[in-house]
């Protein structure tokens, strides 16, 4: 290496103050134009090179995809060639006790005759946050010739300046005149010079130059922009790994140079392990039905049901799948994402629960495939995933990362999160590109999430992305929008088939016969002003009938719930039954443990002869458990809803019949008891929520006219017939306040894709303007430390606290959490975290949280955000944790 380069550090600056050279700016662009081409080798699916391939050389043979391979690791190569700058290497806006080197630093570089930095040149790196970015330097070195009008610089012709640019997660830009003086400063004399051979020497090893890229075509320059830009963020990720840079130490100090060509071939292996130990890489089943279908008790392969057959033929694009619960939808998008053996999966669904119940039935499909199933959602970092015979987890500390192990398990908010305007947003859409997406239990999006669906169907419509849509029943106006958004078509008003399957922009939709017939449901109703006293009595008279069933009752707010709870509680106190409750106010561990008790009990492997159950849930046990009952009661619900509910009645009818004695009395139809509000009067919007009146009057309406649902010939009508649907209802159909507040859930997420709308627009060319857009947070998002509360439409203000002492809080004292460093015990402590909303319940737990830990600044970033608070202090504040109700107010009795 030429010796007037060992001061151009790209990494460990501070070795200077020892009198050894730092890892400089040659070895780690080469090093990451080494990860680029095995990450283009072993990451990439053959879908996503050839997308690029064809973009960048027109074609996809064997010798093109090799030409946009070098395009791609050139890209990755010179992400941060204008750290040969001296205002990247010495700082100028930093006090001397942050940068210790500097001194000894400037001494090198100037032996080496590198001049320092202008007075004027210093003073815009102060008074411009920007021009200290090395990403946004370099991308202006690489494109001179648009320096005065850099925001309208189209991707189509400058594609590669600006991965450049893009590299650390997001785009930027600065004024003109202050830009013009730092650039003439950075690229003058002995700088140029440096800069010039850098980018010779990685042009020389990736085989093109950049004065030689070729133009992208203007519908998806877009797209093809953040695609390799987040392909250079992942190179640069894994080739700063501290691992990495201390062999290439080693291999300098023994003489080998990085600005040799043979500095590629002598890290290539050593790169490629670490590639797959930090990512590892996608490997299929080798039986594709028994991993997506399961073995019966004898350990044989189960025969597939007539949807699953049908999954096995459907090819690429966008599939929807709208069937009653227990037909194998699940299995149906296992089987259908086996057709390609390279492509990786990610499952998003709604709830934590049944992400995490998923995870673990993902484990065992993909068992002995050297993949493991991370977990992904707003608590994952408490969970410790088994490593797997290729690597571990390591690596994915962030949701972002965890998007690009090989096999994930989300909740759709971390999908979700890829229509927000975000910085590494171009790593995120890789990753979301990169895999097979499967959605689950769509019909439980509101309209706020499926604009932002719809924002990443239009980006995955545009990249050829498979997506496999699930859902129970699916409202005609949520099918219309994800429809047009892949296929960029206008979709018809026409009513959605049920039970049908079908590819966006097929002719017709596809309906194999069910495996078995679906018994009809019986919707009885009571109107009544006291609906939790009518599930009081319904719940007595119902155990009186048929003692040994168990039986569920499903509350809209968790208040209600608890109330309800504590009321069966007391009225069943010496009955033949337990008592359990399910909902969001209860610690993370309290949750799993009633989770683990419910499928335990009431699972397909339940053993015979257990004591029955009353349970009062929230919506939680509408789609988190595989869970069966009886009877049930609810309160009035949109028609999606009470559909999806019903899927926990006889959910496996024969074995819960093996279960009981022949004698016992058990229902002789399957039926879900509806409670009315309002005593036969209107229902008001405070009556509704978290619904929508309107949708619950008309809910209402049809229940009074038809006791008895025909499944599956029913299905569809009840629910677009009791649904809004705001492009095509009339005004006097749609009550003023709702209309507003459906039309604000649309606006607001209209919003906040429009950064992502405008990477895929065809309309409009896309530019550094559109890509910084794209990646600049709006002031709500900016600083979030995660996206899953704005994936979720809510006015309602939320917070998260750590339960101190008692049966379940932590049995860590204030003290020692704050002082925990361990993940282990962190990870445990955390398990005690409770996560509220509403104003008023936080206003009291906030003061109990001051009174339990005053100036709360704990050691570990993992319990920053949970506020810690004692159960002695909640007393204070008129709130108790309950054993069996969770987090709630004193009673009057307690209270006194």
């Amino acid at each position: 290496m030429e010796r007037d380069y060992r001061a151009l550090w790209a990494k460990r600056p501070e070795r200077v103050l020892m009198g050894q050279a730092p890892y400089p700016v040659p070895a780690h662009l080469l090093d990451t134009a080494a990860v680029a081409g095995i990450v283009w080798d072993t990451v990439l699916t053959r879908r996503v090179r050839r997308l690029i391939a064809t973009e960048l050389t027109g074609a996809t043979t064997e010798g093109q995809l090799a030409t946009a391979r070098r395009w791609v690791m050139l890209a990755a190569g010179l992400h941060d060639w204008a750290k040969a700058t001296n205002g990247f290497l010495t700082r100028p806006w930093r006090h001397d006790s942050e940068v210790p080197w500097r001194s000894s630093l400037l001494s090198i570089l100037s032996e080496a005759g590198f001049p320092p930095m202008n007075p004027d040149a210093v003073s815009a790196l102060k008074n411009c946050r920007e021009l200290r970015r090395h990403e946004f330097i370099g991308m202006c070195l690489l494109s001179p010739t648009v320096q005065g009008r850099r925001p309208s610089m189209a991707a189509a012709s400058h594609w590669l300046p600006l991965c450049v640019g893009g590299h650390h997660g997001s785009w930027m830009d600065s004024p003109p005149g202050q830009t013009r003086i730092v650039l003439a400063d950075a690229s003058h004399g002995r700088w140029g010079e440096a800069q010039r051979g850098i980018a010779g020497l990685v042009s020389d090893a990736c085989g093109v130059t950049p004065q030689n890229s070729p133009h992208l075509g203007p519908e998806l320059a877009g797209v093809i922009t953040v695609l390799i830009t987040g392909i250079v963020q992942l190179s640069d990720w894994l080739a700063s790994d501290e691992a990495v840079i201390d062999a290439g130490l080693t291999l300098i100090e023994g003489g080998a140079d990085p600005m040799s060509p043979r500095w590629l071939e002598q890290r290539c292996q050593e790169l490629q392990a670490h590639v797959r130990s930090c990512l590892g890489a996608y490997a299929a089943p080798a039986d594709a039905h028994r991993a997506a279908v399961g073995t019966d008790h004898n350990g044989r392969t189960r025969g597939l049901r007539p949807l699953q057959a049908e999954a096995e033929c459907v090819g690429d694009g966008l599939w929807f799948v709208a069937y009653p619960t227990s037909e194998g939808k699940t299995g149906a998008a296992l089987l259908r994402h086996q057709i390609e053996d390279d492509e990786g999966l990610i499952f998003a669904l709604p709830t934590r629960a049944t992400t995490d119940a998923m995870q673990r039935r993902l484990e065992k499909s993909f068992a002995g495939t050297g993949n493991g199933v991370l977990l992904s959602h707003q608590f994952a970092s408490l969970y410790r995933c088994p490593t797997t015979e290729g690597h571990g987890f390591d690596w994915f500390t962030s949701s972002t990362r965890r998007l690009l192990a090989p096999v994930v398990a989300a909740t759709c908010d971390q999908v979700l999160a890829g229509a927000l305007p975000q910085r590494h947003i171009p790593l995120r859409l890789l990753a979301l590109t990169n895999h097979h997406i499967v959605l689950d239990e769509v019909h439980t999006y509101d309209r706020y999430q499926t604009t932002l669906l719809a924002a990443l169907m239009a980006w995955w419509g545009r990249t050829g992305t498979r997506v496999t849509v699930l859902s129970a029943t699916m409202p005609t106006w949520q099918r219309r929008i994800l429809e047009s958004a892949y296929t960029g078509a206008t979709v018809g008003s026409q009513q959605t088939a049920y039970p049908a399957h079908w590819l966006a922009g097929a002719a017709s939709p596809q309906g194999p016969a069910l495996q078995a017939a679906v018994p009809d449901l019986h919707l009885p109703t009571t109107t009544t002003k006291d609906v939790t006293g009518a599930h009081r009595a319904w719940a007595t008279a119902t155990h009186e009938r048929f003692p040994t069933c168990s039986f569920a009752i499903v509350r809209s707010r968790v208040d209600d719930a608890i109330a309800t709870g504590r009321l069966l509680r007391a009225d069943l106190a010496g009955c033949d039954i337990d008592v359990q409750v399910l909902h969001s106010r209860m610690t993370l561990a309290h949750r799993a443990e009633v989770e683990h008790e419910l499928e335990a009990r009431l699972g397909p492997n339940a053993p015979p002869g257990l004591r029955p159950l009353a349970v009062v849930a929230t919506q939680v046990l509408d789609i988190s458990l595989d869970v069966s009952f009886w009877s049930m009661a609810c309160d009035l619900a949109p028609a999606a809803s009470l559909v999806q509910r019903a899927g926990r009645l006889w959910r496996f009818l024969p074995l819960m019949e093996s279960r009981l004695a022949k004698s016992a009395a058990r229902p002789d139809v399957r039926a879900l008891h509806v409670m009315i509000p309002g005593g036969g009067g209107p229902i008001t919007e405070s009556m509704a929520r978290p619904y929508f009146a309107g949708e619950l009057t008309s809910v209402a309406e049809v229940l009074a006219k038809q006791a008895v649902l025909r499944i599956p010939e029913g299905v569809q009508s009840f629910v677009d017939d009791t649904t809004y649907d705001l492009e095509c209802s009339s005004l006097t159909d749609l009550r003023l306040a709702e209309l507003i507040d459906a039309s604000m859930r649309q606006e607001a997420a209209d919003a906040l894709a429009e950064g992502v709308l405008g990477l895929v627009d065809p309309n409009a060319s896309v530019t550094l303007g559109t890509l910084t857009k794209a990646t600049t947070p709006p002031q709500l998002l900016d600083g979030a430390s995660d996206l899953e509360m704005t994936t979720r439409y809510s006015t309602l203000p939320s917070s998260t606290y750590l339960l101190v002492g008692g049966a379940r809080g932590t049995s860590a004292d204030v003290s020692e959490l704050a002082a925990m460093t361990d993940s282990d015990n962190v990870r445990a402590a955390l398990g005690s975290t409770v996560a509220v909303s509403g104003q008023a319940l936080i206003g009291k737990l906030n003061s109990a949280a001051i009174a339990s830990a005053p100036g709360w600044a704990p050691a570990h970033a993992l319990l920053k955000h949970a506020r810690p608070v004692h159960v002695d202090n909640l007393v204070d504040v008129g709130l108790t944790y309950d054993d069996t109700l969770g987090l709630t107010m004193l009673t009057e009795e307690e209270n006194s």
